[in-house]
């Protein structure tokens, strides 16, 4: 052990070159639910193995996807300009810009653009092609789980262990998140692309909070100085992506425009119990300054395109490693619980903050509100707390905010977290959990147990 220990101190810390890694493809046409369906095992073992895999010919994915892209980059623009209040801005650690446009999907889809008038009076275009694209999206999801439980090998629990429920089910019923991610580089980033160092990232190593992301591979696009999106096309290995395979290697994903590339997050390992056991995948992202151009079009800034649809679980249903329903978790990230009785802040505080190795959907700073009902309302009158509606990301829930509600800026600032405004806590409240797992710790590698990377190093 010490010998392997040893064996891995050195690269960790210098630049080095991850090779190109083919995200093992899978025919979708040829999943179904027969129960001798060979590609279904196949399906299930690579799952099983790297946890992540690469969908060919999803009905209308290709061209919907191109489209999507297109246009989400050309709203989120238009946005930009006009300081639109639905797309979050965060910068990364390496300087680089991140434009998002987060929204309920799934079955909350009809609801979340019905109720999004900003985005459909300044995007209508985006709004119609994101509607069949995510839907798209949904059914080769819920068909994935459609042939897993065709295997008979898989079983997922759920309820702590008291509830056994079809992969099906627990893909298509449960709570999905779309994000939609325009990256903008730093201005004066210039490095060379094949060198690549752990502490140098544009998003860190990190698991998803969640079950599973269905994501897209990105496109990229010139914003001209007149405001107009054009594509911009380059190689398939410019995707910018970095994933830990199961032999501890850093690699990188060569990511093919008509393949949806399904990734699983820790959701899958802490939130529920697979057979056979399924696990998250370590990933970071570096926004490749030197993207490798293959037409000659010079655009006065260059935007990487980015689409995920993060699966949750059904609001009710009990996770494994907390003891609480889904919901329950969501709402013991507000501010108000905090605040009871002292002899509960303590335990809320370890309940309520993720490892940091956990990668939260959409975590840009927001304004953070202590709500409660008004003295002529009733709590039949919302269907959450005050708390929780009035720090919530979503038009429906600012109108009964509004309506039923009263509120102040809290002093505290917050962060969003799954389109909810939560607190920032402090250390003394919320101190790091320490813990060392597969050579990680808290997310970023751990020195003692290095992450290998697969490849040269640079010289």
């Amino acid at each position: 052990m010490l010998r392997y220990l040893l064996s891995l101190l050195l690269p960790v810390t210098l630049a080095l070159q991850p090779q190109d890694f083919r995200v093992p493809p899978v025919d979708f046409t040829q999943l179904s639910s027969a129960s001798d369906n060979a590609n279904n095992l196949q399906l299930l073992s690579i799952l099983q193995e790297n946890g992540i895999v690469a969908l060919q010919n999803v009905p209308n994915y290709a061209i919907l996807r191109r489209e999507y892209l297109h246009k989400a980059a050309d709203c989120a623009v238009k946005a930009q300009e006009q300081d639109a209040e639905f797309l979050l801005h965060r910068q990364l650690r390496d300087g680089t810009n991140r434009y998002t446009v987060s929204l309920e999907s799934g079955r909350q889809m009809d609801e979340t653009l019905t109720n999004s008038p900003e985005l459909l009076a300044l995007c209508p275009e985006y709004v119609q092609v994101y509607a069949a694209f995510s839907a798209a999206v949904e059914l080769a999801v819920a068909n994935v789980g459609t042939a897993l439980d065709a295997t008979q090998q898989f079983k997922v629990v759920v309820e702590q262990g008291d509830v056994a429920m079809t992969a099906r089910k627990l893909l298509e019923d449960s709570v999905h998140v779309d994000h939609f991610h325009a990256y903008e580089a730093a201005a004066a980033a210039e490095m060379d692309d094949t060198d690549v160092n752990v502490a140098d990232l544009s998003l860190e190593l990190h698991t998803d909070n969640g079950l599973m992301i269905a994501m897209s591979a990105p496109a990229y696009f010139d914003v001209l100085s007149s405001g107009q999106v054009q594509h911009k096309v380059t190689k398939e290995e410019d995707a910018g992506l970095l994933i830990q395979t199961a032999k501890g290697e850093i690699v990188r994903p060569v990511l093919k425009p008509d393949e949806l590339i399904l990734m699983l997050g820790s959701g899958i390992d802490d939130w529920i119990h697979t057979t056979p056991p399924l696990h998250s995948v370590l990933h970071g992202m570096k926004y490749p300054r030197g993207v490798r151009v293959v037409n000659d079009d010079e655009g006065s800034k260059l935007l990487r395109a980015w689409f995920g649809k993060m699966v949750l679980l059904e609001a009710h249903q009990v996770m494994t490693n907390t003891g609480m329903t889904f919901g329950q978790y969501a709402n013991q990230t507000t501010r108000y619980l905090v605040e009871q009785e002292a002899v509960d802040r303590a335990a809320f505080g370890a309940v309520a903050c993720p490892p940091q190795r956990h990668l939260v959907a959409s975590d840009n700073s927001c304004s953070l509100k202590t709500c409660q009902l008004k003295s002529t309302a009733s709590s039949s009158d919302v269907k959450s707390s005050c708390q929780i509606i009035c720090n919530h990301a979503s038009t429906a829930d600012a109108a009964s905010c509004e309506k039923y509600c009263d509120c102040e800026n809290s002093a505290s600032s917050g962060t969003t977290c799954w389109m909810l405004c939560v607190e920032n806590f402090s250390s003394d409240v919320c101190p790091a959990a320490i813990f060392i797992r597969d050579g990680m710790q808290n997310g970023i590698p751990d020195y003692r147990q290095p992450v290998k990377f697969s490849g040269k190093r640079a010289r």
